[in-house]
């Protein structure tokens, strides 16, 4: 019987799926709502579950936004 893992927690969110390549690409923003700063991370998997990338420690500040888009990230990552 297959082992079931969880990703993230309560409050993960999970995108079915990230475009980049053949001029297609995914842009994603995180506004913090909160008063204080957050912290998150952003990870990425192929479609048998295997991470591809993972941007971690991501600090946005009080009302602030983290905008990140795989057409900056290169070639390379996705």
């Amino acid at each position: 019987m297959p082992t079931v893992t969880s990703i993230g927690g309560g409050a993960s969110l999970i995108f079915p799926q990230v475009a980049s390549g053949g001029g297609w690409f995914t842009e994603i923003a995180v506004g913090n709502t909160s008063s204080g700063p957050q912290v998150i991370r952003i990870d990425f998997f192929e479609a048998n579950g295997a991470n591809v990338a993972s941007l971690t420690n991501i600090t946005i500040p009080s009302h602030g936004v983290f905008f990140f888009s795989t057409e900056s990230a290169g070639s390379g990552v996705f």
